[in-house]
């Protein structure tokens, strides 16, 4: 079982182009993290 934390929640309030642009950024930061950390290439690549 993995259980990520990657931030603070996100609200309504900060719009749907804000919400959707930092939910990329914080899986895109966590599985390259995850990735480094299990010594993946692809994340050496990023």
């Amino acid at each position: 079982e993995l259980h990520v934390h990657v931030g603070a929640p996100l609200g309504p309030a900060d719009g749907r182009l804000a919400l959707t642009q930092q939910a990329h950024g914080a899986v895109t930061s966590a599985w390259r993290i995850a990735a480094a950390h299990l010594g993946e290439p692809a994340a050496l690549a990023a």
